[in-house]
């Protein structure tokens, strides 16, 4: 996602030519505890849904064998059929509740080499973290939502919400298992808020 080859020599090329660039974190803290740093942060996104379901499903032969296709196959089996729960989310202060398939804060907007798009403007590098909230109902909704992060056509507010914040809670009926940059990490409720600029990666230098 930072345009750091998967190559060896490529990603030793960015080492050796590249440019320091400071990006934001997530940082996870206890629900309902405002203080309270439970110790993790996430380069990527905090999520439920999906994608959290098809972490906790795919086994690890699976993914020595087929790699990312053993992902693929696992999002398949949990995005079909449905299952929707209902999210509560405060944004700064602003509470929107509403059916979910899927709920994302995520730091960077882009998987599989910019394949599919999460949302509008997502920059890791922006003082902000940015809630994504899926919300198909069937097969058919599922598959424009995919389409739509496909072709990065966002307007769609009955099956795609985004706000941009710097603080965050997730409540979940019934509660949901949370994962964190690939790692499941618990159930919901959880918080979160942006650690702006917190890391240093080496990135290609700009063309």
């Amino acid at each position: 996602a930072l345009g750091v080859p998967a190559d060896i020599a490529g990603a030793a090329r960015v080492a050796l030519t590249g440019v320091a660039a400071r990006y934001d974190l997530g940082r996870l803290r206890a629900a309902g505890q405002a203080s309270a740093d439970i110790g993790r942060r996430f380069a990527f996104s905090v999520s439920v849904g999906v994608d959290a379901r098809m972490i906790a499903t795919t086994e690890a032969g699976a993914k020595r064998r087929f790699g990312i296709g053993a992902y693929a196959l696992a999002a398949v089996r949990c995005a079909v059929p449905c299952r929707p729960f209902r999210a509560r989310i405060t944004v700064d202060g602003e509470v929107l509740e509403r059916d979910a398939e899927e709920v994302m804060l995520a730091n960077i907007g882009s998987v599989l080499n910019d394949l599919l798009v999460l949302g509008p403007a997502i920059s890791p590098a922006d003082g902000r973290l940015d809630l994504c909230v899926y919300t198909p109902s069937n097969l058919a909704q599922t598959a424009d939502v995919v389409w739509r992060l496909w072709r990065q056509r966002f307007e769609a507010p009955n099956r795609l919400v985004y706000r941009a914040g710097r603080a965050f809670r997730v409540e979940c009926d019934p509660p949901q298992v949370v994962q964190a940059d690939g790692e499941l990490i618990g159930t919901t409720p959880f918080e979160a808020v942006v650690d702006a600029g917190a890391a240093t990666f080496v990135v290609p230098r700009p063309r």
